[in-house]
């Protein structure tokens, strides 16, 4: 049944094309010298980037200029360059210390404190100071959502280190 009926669609289809009585070939044409594929001149290796130290290099400036966007007050175009520069590099721990302050300043406490938290286990064992600073974050995160113990509990992570 299914056949007949898809048998009678097609026919009734092919029914509604017309052939074009004014459809004429294309005339051949002449031999004609190759074409010549388009001359570039070289990109400058000042120009080129790839590879890890153009994504470092990138990373760096989006991490300046979130700095910056913070200084002026202009918190969501620093959290912007913060997205931006984890899509490059997610494990570098400054892109989300830096997400991190931007949260903060923004006044998303709890989104700040696991950025800072994400942090901590990026750093380097020897980066006391950077790791300093974000336990002192984080605590001011808690002191913000009114969690003293808790905020007392990330002051003395910070000096053990």
């Amino acid at each position: 049944m299914k056949l007949i009926l898809l048998v009678t669609v097609m026919l009734g289809l092919s029914s509604c094309v017309t052939p074009n009585q004014d459809f004429e070939p294309p005339e051949p044409k002449p031999d004609l010298p190759p074409e010549k594929p388009e001359q570039r001149r070289p990109t400058p290796k000042s120009h080129r980037q790839s590879g890890p130290r153009a994504q470092k290099k990138a990373v760096t400036h989006l991490i300046r200029k979130s700095k910056s966007h913070l200084d002026e007050g202009r918190m969501d175009q620093a959290i912007a360059s913060m997205e931006r520069a984890y899509r490059i590099d997610y494990r570098d721990p400054e892109v989300s210390y830096m997400m991190a302050r931007s949260l903060f300043a923004k006044g998303k406490e709890n989104q700040a404190e696991q950025w800072a938290l994400k942090s901590l286990g990026l750093w380097h064992p020897s980066q006391s100071h950077q790791k300093r600073k974000a336990w002192e974050l984080i605590s001011q995160c808690r002191l913000r959502r009114g969690d003293y113990k808790g905020a007392n509990q990330a002051i003395e992570a910070a000096r053990n280190l």
